[in-house]
């Protein structure tokens, strides 16, 4: 199994942190997991210690760290850091009766190294937790 960190918002509406499992399955000398279906992917860049305001993911986001940290956290101060090799996906989104709140919601992304940050986002599609 691969287990990915993922950012989902719980029935609060409170972004939190869970382990998402994908079976894998061996396939001539290699472990894959099943198609996991996206609509489009973007290359991203942001300078050393780039930090975002609090934010919601939109659509759920696979995003793979290549170069640099960076430092998701949440509202709670819970925080986890990924480095270059690393993956998460980011699919925190309220529902439509949720006003989205700075001071409540969402997550916030900050580069912590002193190299900019190069990652990809991959938008998912049929999510499910």
């Amino acid at each position: 199994m691969y287990s990915i960190t993922c950012i989902i918002c719980d029935e609060n509406g409170n972004s939190v942190f869970i382990q998402k499992t994908y079976p894998k399955s061996e396939r001539s000398g290699m472990y894959l997991s099943e198609q996991i279906g996206s609509k489009n992917f973007r290359i991203r860049e942001s300078d050393a210690y780039y930090k975002s305001f609090w934010h919601l993911a939109g659509d759920p986001t696979l995003i793979i760290v290549l170069q640099g940290i960076l430092r998701i956290t949440l509202q709670n101060n819970q925080y986890m850091d990924f480095c270059a090799g690393d993956m998460f996906i980011a699919a925190d989104n309220l529902p439509i009766e949720i006003q989205f709140d700075p001071a409540v919601h969402g997550h916030m992304a900050e580069v912590i190294s002193e190299v900019p940050l190069r990652a990809i986002h991959v938008k998912l599609l049929d999510f499910k937790v």
